[in-house]
């Protein structure tokens, strides 16, 4: 989930980056802002939108962490989410990492319907909090 989160911003970075003034200076190949096509609004709306779905991933991930009650639905949250996004990026785009990020969705989505890891983060009945 760590990772993911981190992919996710480093994702947004790059859409960001590719953009921003400092491209040459940062030495970012030429081919990497033709690679995807999506124009100005495309690649800025991408930027924000992976940003904070990043920074969601990364309290799901410390939630589960630390076996916090509500991680487990932020967790599958962040991944309807980035489904969500891979399949709007694959239609719009046909980008490759787009795979890359609805397998990392659907097998993290498998692995957190489990029904251990429900359990560890089942609400208790009664009143012991």
């Amino acid at each position: 989930m760590i990772l993911q989160a981190g992919g996710f911003f480093l994702f947004g970075l790059l859409h960001l980056l590719t953009l921003s003034p400092w491209h040459d200076w940062l030495q970012l190949p030429n081919s990497l802002s033709n690679q995807f096509n999506l124009g100005l609004i495309g690649h800025v709306s991408l930027g924000v939108i992976f940003i904070p779905l990043s920074l969601l991933g990364f309290t799901a991930a410390i939630g589960m962490f630390y076996l916090r009650r509500g991680a487990w639905l932020i967790a599958l949250l962040v991944q309807g989410l980035s489904l969500f996004m891979a399949l709007i990026i694959y239609l719009e785009d046909r980008s490759p990492y787009s795979y890359v990020v609805m397998g990392t969705s659907t097998f993290l989505v498998i692995y957190l319907h489990y029904s251990d890891i429900q359990l560890l983060f089942r609400s208790r009945s009664g009143g012991d909090e």
